[in-house]
């Protein structure tokens, strides 16, 4: 947990800096050092989900499988309808940072930052449901917590969608089977007939 509140720690300081804003992701990732790893930042006209740039797209990081990066079908997940989705009534500037946590031996804990520029002192943590990206959040709390004037910061457990191989040969799953599906009580192939209850299932 050492490392959550370190990087919790830097959000703040980097959000409280009245430095250019042209400077501001890279006070944030000095301050962050080899905490992350494969940062994307951005300082953000609108870290709202009313600014497609706030949840990048499904399958958008490279190197992952297919699937293992879902944050645009996360976050419909745990969210009221459309229709009652929290009401966005203005523009929320800042910056936003998503990356890797470098020490993670899977290589797939990832964390997320978003700072509005009239930050309230205060900071809301977020976690992901399930085996969800770091994304799960951005209609059902971010948005709210940011018009309020809160940092936000979520993360996704430390897992991906989906197994890569070599996990999934370690615990005997059939080659014939692409990839384990973690978001299912029980294994399933991607097409075809569901497995028995069991096995690397999370």
């Amino acid at each position: 947990m050492r490392w959550f509140v370190f990087l919790a720690f830097g959000a703040m300081l980097a959000a409280s800096t009245s430095a250019a804003a042209a400077s501001r992701c890279d006070r944030l990732l000095g301050l962050l050092g080899h905490q992350i790893a494969d940062a994307s930042c951005a300082d953000s006209t609108d870290l709202t989900t009313n600014n497609p740039a706030t949840t990048p797209a499904n399958n958008s990081l490279p190197g992952l499988p297919p699937f293992a990066f879902t944050p645009q079908t996360d976050r419909t997940v745990i969210s009221p309808s459309p229709a009652n989705h929290t009401p966005i009534t203005k523009a929320v500037p800042g910056i936003q940072l998503d990356a890797r946590i470098s020490d993670d031996p899977t290589g797939e804990a990832r964390i997320l930052f978003r700072l509005p520029d009239q930050w309230n002192g205060k900071l809301v943590v977020a976690g992901a449901s399930g085996t969800r990206s770091e994304f799960n959040g951005d209609f059902a709390w971010s948005d709210y917590v940011l018009q309020q004037g809160y940092a936000y910061v979520s993360q996704n457990k430390g897992v991906s969608q989906f197994s890569p191989d070599d996990r999934r040969r370690s615990v005997g799953v059939p080659a014939s089977i692409p990839f384990v599906v973690r978001l299912c009580p029980f294994l399933r192939r991607r097409s075809g007939p569901t497995l028995p209850r069991g096995g690397p299932s999370s």
